[in-house]
């Protein structure tokens, strides 16, 4: 073999392995990347959950105050709605005006 092609060959074959190293190291980054993107999110849902459960009660309190509220708001238009007519009221004032 030719000394000149012996030395292309060793070159390479350096070259290669540096090549190598240095995708195992890029390999590596990207796996650690993917790693603590998965932590990243699985903290970012476990606090919302864990805010969610903090809270809770309290959500809680206030959908049933909100319908509590609505309830006495409907009770309040049927109140409404049951009292008479206030032209007949109108008419018994006068009556008892044209009666004094």
């Amino acid at each position: 073999m030719d000394k000149e092609l012996r030395e292309m060959l060793q070159e390479n074959l350096e070259l290669s392995r540096e090549n190598n190293k240095l995708l195992k190291k890029v390999r590596g980054v990207q796996k650690r990347t993917h790693l603590f993107r998965i932590i990243y999110w699985l903290v970012i849902i476990g606090i919302a959950l864990g805010a969610y459960y903090y809270i809770q009660p309290y959500l809680e309190k206030i959908v049933s105050m909100y319908n509590d509220g609505a309830g006495s708001i409907l009770q309040l238009q049927n109140f409404g709605n049951s009292l008479p007519d206030v032209s007949h009221l109108q008419d018994l004032l006068k009556q008892v005006q044209v009666k004094q």
